[in-house]
């Protein structure tokens, strides 16, 4: 992906870290409203902040989790009830 093309939650590929071979994150979102991709994006830039290769994604682009070690799925319904998951 060439510089300046925009990452699903917004981000250019000029912001991910250096890939080093450290731990991959993905976080990846279920939405009914578009908050969920704000807060998907939110908590993406913070792990990026922190040094964590993290992409992120609707989850239904998601169809292989293979070359990632950590999963923040992020599921909201409009309710209170929503869920954040991290394993």
């Amino acid at each position: 992906m060439g510089a300046g093309r925009r990452q699903a939650c917004g981000f250019t590929s000029a912001q991910h870290p250096d890939e080093c071979g450290g731990p991959r994150t993905l976080v990846a979102y279920a939405r009914k409203h578009g908050s969920t991709a704000e807060i998907a994006e939110a908590i993406t830039f913070e792990l990026r902040r922190c040094g964590i290769d993290t992409r992120c994604f609707d989850a239904g682009d998601v169809h292989d989790l293979n070359g990632y070690d950590g999963l923040v799925l992020i599921v909201c319904d409009g309710s209170l009830s929503s869920k954040i998951a991290v394993e």
